[in-house]
Order: structure tokens, then sequence, then C-alpha cells
């Protein structure tokens, strides 16, 4: 398979403007997505890092258009390209999905189907293609097993999911995700399910083949050592909002918001080998109701009256690095 092309770091590939994701219960709106913003280039590798029920997943689920009711884009903008994808129709979406934007979901065994051999979940992504021969289907699957690293792919690929181990199966869901050569690659908790050892050889697969085929990849992710490993820029995410977005080195020299440094420290490390670890106090607020002003606030060990009072939007702390808080507490 083909680099798309030689990507341009500079060009923008995707592009989210204040988007706003609600789910509506009987009793309240969940704001799972309250004003979110940020674009990933060509070629590049984009983290979204924070704890689970920030809004990271329904993000990226907004871009693939896999919000489904009671969930509803409510406003704001997702380009593809400068394609407007929230106004586009379901068969537009259905053209998009893998052809140009493609998803690797976090459990492999329940995104595979248990029933049907790998060979036939692959040629189902393939046969859309009417230029494609029945050879040349299963050339390019045996191609797609080859490149994620599943020996032995000519007997692999009639077998089923359950005659594979977790990482084989996460291989697996890659090959397929890549099928028809997407520009950008959306990666939900790709390692959740799978052992310490498994989860690194995933990654660096993923980032190989993220850097070989020159694809855009947005890494949803609530651990910080992931980061590290795989990205260029990351966006910091808690209740629904970004808290902070810079290039990924910057944000592990010098974090600045109260939310991300909490995070660094609860992080393990070997300097700190029989210590305790410094969690950050409380919990993540209730959805249908967050509080005022920063929705940070009630955690952090820096908040006044002026944090309490009013929305508290990013502001530029340096070039290209934002931060959703009035202080400086680095």
């Amino acid at each position: 398979m083909a680099p798309n092309k030689e990507p341009d770091k500079g060009k923008e590939l995707l592009k989210i403007e204040d988007l706003h994701v609600y789910f509506e219960t009987a009793k309240a709106y969940i704001k799972a997505v309250d004003g979110v913003s940020l674009s990933v280039r060509e070629g590049e590798a984009f983290g979204l890092v924070g704890e689970s029920g920030s809004g990271k997943s329904v993000t990226i689920k907004s871009v693939i258009g896999l919000i489904h009711p009671p969930g509803k884009i409510v406003s704001g903008s997702i380009q593809y390209k400068g394609q407007e994808l929230t106004k586009i129709s379901s068969r537009q979406y259905y053209e998009i999905r893998g052809n140009d934007i493609a998803m690797i979901m976090q459990d492999p065994m329940t995104a595979l189907n248990p029933v049907m051999k790998i060979r036939d979940q692959i040629k189902e992504t393939l046969e859309e293609d009417i230029h494609m021969s029945e050879k040349d289907i299963t050339e390019r699957a045996v191609h797609l097993m080859k490149l994620v690293g599943i020996p032995a792919p000519e007997r692999r690929l009639n077998e089923y999911p359950h005659q594979f181990s977790g990482g084989m199966r996460q291989r697996v869901m890659i090959a397929i995700a890549l099928s028809r050569n997407p520009n950008l690659m959306l990666a939900d908790e790709p390692t959740t399910a799978l052992d310490v050892t498994i989860q690194d050889q995933i990654l660096k697969l993923l980032v190989s083949l993220q850097q070989k085929l020159g694809m855009g990849l947005v890494l949803v992710t609530h651990d910080l050592g992931v980061i590290a490993q795989t990205t260029d820029r990351v966006a910091v995410m808690y209740a629904g909002r970004i808290m902070e977005m810079t290039d990924t080195v910057t944000l592990f020299k010098k974090p600045h918001h109260p939310y991300t440094i909490g995070l660094m420290n609860s992080i393990p490390s070997k300097k700190l080998a029989g210590e305790k670890l410094d969690p950050i106090p409380g919990l993540p607020p209730n959805m249908a109701h967050v509080p005022p002003g920063c929705r940070f606030n009630p955690r952090c060990v820096y908040a006044t009256d002026e944090c309490r009072q009013g929305e508290i939007g990013l502001r530029e702390v340096a070039p290209g690095h934002v931060s959703a808080c009035i202080k400086d507490v680095r």
C-alpha cells in the first residue's frame, strides 16, 4: 500500500470549531462536548487525553457521524479538508467512512463479528470497489495482514476472531481500518483491553503506519504515557471542554493548567518508587449539573472566587500553547 501522498504538516486536514454535542435524558441535557475547537494537520498525530467521561470519545465519534439519539450535535462545525460534515447526508457520510476517515474501536472482540472469518470481514470493506476482482481482494487482504504484523496471513484469513489473541484481534481491526487507504485515522482507546507489553507493540505499530502511510491520526486515551509515545500535539479534556492544548513536548515540560499538572502528578514514576501518588482530589462533575465558572474549580487547589464566576475560555500562554486558566501556576 503506497502512502496517500507526501504529507504537508502545515495543511489542515480536520478542523472542529465550537462543537456542542448533547444527550437528552428524561431529566436533563448531558453536555458531553461543550464548545470544543481543535485542528489536525496532514501527517500529524494528535492526542485527546483526559479522565473517563471527559468527552474525548464523543468528540471523535462526532467526526465520523456516529452520534445517534438520544445524542445530537447541537451546534458547531466539523470540517474535513474544508468540507462541512455536519450538513452532509447519510449517503455522503457512507462514502467518507473508510475511504477518507477510518476508526479503530477500543474493544476488537465486540467490534469484530464472531461468526465471520477474518477474510470475509476484510472483504466487506473492499468489495465496494467495483474495480477489484476476487483475486485482487484476497491479495489486498493478505497484504494488509502482513502490513500489521500478522504471521501466516494466508492461513489466518480463514480463521475466526476467537482464534486470535487480543493483540492480534486489534491488528485485524487496524488492517480493516487501513483497507481503503484513509487520510485520517481515529483511534478510540485502541490499547485499553490489552496487557502492557501488547499495548506497546500496538502503539508502535500505529505510529509506524501513520508515518509510513502519511495519515493524520487522532488518538483518544486516558493515559499520558501513551500520549508521550505517539503524538505531536495534544489537547487535554475535562468535563466536555479543552483545558489545555499544545505540542506534546511542551505539555510534559511546561504544563500550565492545574488539571494537566494534576494528571502529571498522578503518573507513577521510578523516581517515586515506594512513595504515595498525588491524586487529584474529588471526582469529575455530574455532566447534567456542571459547576459555574471553570469546571475544574471544585477540585483545584488554586481556585478563587474569580474562577467560579463566568466561563473561562482558552487563552494563549505561549506561542502555540493555550490554557483555560486565568492564573500562572507553573
